[in-house]
């Protein structure tokens, strides 16, 4: 009998609190969304029934794993492996070291953090940049399995650093700013051939409209290429699964320049948004949130003229914020974002989720010309106007700052 031919992608969660439903599997949603559909199944924290899981997952090319692997008493995932492939316990050094001199700072090391560095030792180790616990990889019977912790953060940055899902589960990322997900959708639907057209998701949100085409053949995917290219060109402004803050931070980080915000509506929200991404401190200098007329003026030097004829929604008092900010802080890039985000405030000429922004260039940047302005108009709620404000911001940004193969 000839063997089963392995596809695919597995993936399993590990802890009684996501197999009983008091927590979402949030990790295997964004797994999908990253790599692709995989056959997903979830295990308590018992012994047979995780070995049980990955026994039967070996059907898949690839499985990953998450849960199990933290410092409390129920973590126990590390040990269920070395029941499986029947080995003893390894230490990696630099996650011990890692951990000896974290739990030196807080004062309090504890023996149950010191097992967080510790793996099968017939697995190979994988680092953990963003937190505690080593990861670990072992194949079993041709199936790579890939062990990591269930904190999303960690697993994600653990599956962009080590996973190699092979190209069954390659899938081509397209961004789009400034235009609705349905007339993304009726484009592609009128311009692609049949085979296409039911091998995408269309994922919209704040930080734009995301399309993920789903592992197709070479030919396919540059016919799709081609007609993204050729019909939504104009709105797509990524093809990367980074975030738009962390594709700023990169392209910044790169040309070594350094940003400011001056925020009204936003309120903190774009430095926020920003100092979330590792690394932003790099880039980000600060900021100044003028929520209030007076601060305005006084802090960022917008005249009383301007507000009095212009009010503090316009082109006006956006440029002057963008300019007060750049001279304030002395830095590469200033963004302005002023707006209405309701739920009162707005007027027949200013409705609310109208939004202005002011961006303001050092020569050195190369950015023709210095200073620009932008009109926008949001729907939804005062919270989404807010975020959507900010990731406006940001994607108009990385578009000023001409990145290259962005």
């Amino acid at each position: 009998m000839r063997p089963r031919r392995k596809t695919g992608l597995g993936m399993l969660a590990i802890g009684n609190e996501v197999a009983e439903g008091r927590v979402a599997n949030e990790n295997g949603r964004w797994l999908a969304r990253r790599l692709g559909p995989a056959l997903t199944v979830t295990a308590r924290d018992d012994a047979a029934e995780v070995i049980s899981a990955l026994r039967y997952l070996n059907r898949c090319r690839t499985v990953i794993v998450s849960g199990g692997l933290g410092p409390t008493a129920d973590d126990l995932t590390r040990d269920f492996v070395c029941r499986w492939i029947r080995c003893g316990l390894a230490t990696h050094a630099p996650t011990l070291g890692k951990i000896t001199r974290k739990m030196r700072r807080l004062g309090r090391p504890t023996p149950n953090n010191m097992a967080q560095a510790l793996y099968p030792a017939a697995a190979r180790p994988l680092a953990n940049r963003t937190g505690g616990a080593v990861g670990f990889r072992c194949v079993r019977n041709g199936t790579a399995y890939y062990f990591l912790p269930g904190v999303p953060s960690e697993f994600q940055e653990m599956v962009e650093a080590h996973v190699r899902a092979g190209p069954g589960n390659a899938a081509r990322i397209y961004r789009f700013w400034g235009i609705p997900e349905s007339t993304v959708d009726s484009i592609l639907q009128n311009r692609l051939p049949a085979s296409l057209k039911t091998r995408y998701g269309i994922y919209p949100s704040v930080q734009g409209v995301q399309v993920i085409l789903r592992h197709p053949a070479s030919a396919l995917r540059m016919r799709f290429d081609r007609v993204v290219r050729a019909h939504l060109g104009k709105w797509l402004v990524s093809e990367s699964s980074r975030t738009p803050e962390k594709i700023l931070v990169d392209v910044m980080s790169k040309r070594r320049l350094k940003l400011a915000a001056a925020e009204s509506c936003s309120a903190g929200m774009f430095c926020a948004t920003m100092a979330g991404v590792p690394g932003a401190s790099r880039v980000l200098l600060g900021g100044l949130c003028a929520y209030d007329n007076r601060i305005k003026m006084s802090e960022l030097g917008v005249a009383a003229k301007t507000l009095i004829r212009h009010g503090a929604v316009s082109v006006e008092s956006a440029r002057e914020m963008a300019s007060g900010v750049l001279r304030k802080f002395k830095s590469d890039v200033a963004v302005a974002i002023t707006g209405i985000a309701g739920p009162a405030g707005g007027t027949p000429d200013k409705p609310v989720g109208t939004v202005h922004f002011g961006f303001a260039f050092a020569r050195r940047t190369g950015v023709r010309p210095t200073l620009r302005t932008e009109k926008a108009f949001f729907t939804g709620g005062r919270q989404a106007i807010r975020e959507k404000s900010v990731y406006c911001a940001i994607w108009k940004l990385v578009n000023l700052l001409s990145v290259p193969g962005r």
